[in-house]
């Protein structure tokens, strides 16, 4: 049986280092960031998504019942899905 294991498919990919915007950061604090660094709409777009990837796998994790010592992977949906929220 083979396997292909896509889980290096982002390495070299900025899009990846800026998950934390989600992850770690509010509202005021995220558009700081955002506007702090020079990536074009299309990278933030990839983070976002990168975002939602790694919070939806961790919700699975924990359900699983594995800790994630740090992570709030609810929260991080939450600050993604809230940007699309109808106003």
């Amino acid at each position: 049986m083979d396997v292909i294991d896509f889980g290096c498919m982002g390495v070299g990919d900025p899009a990846c280092d800026l998950v934390m915007a989600w992850t770690y950061f509010e509202g005021e604090e995220r558009l700081l960031f955002q506007n702090a660094l020079s990536f074009d709409v299309d990278t933030w777009k990839r983070a976002k998504g990168w975002a939602l990837w790694k919070a939806l796998l961790s919700i699975r994790s924990q359900q699983e019942g594995q800790n994630l010592p740090g992570m709030n992977p609810q929260k991080t949906l939450h600050r993604i899905l809230s940007e699309h929220a109808p106003s």
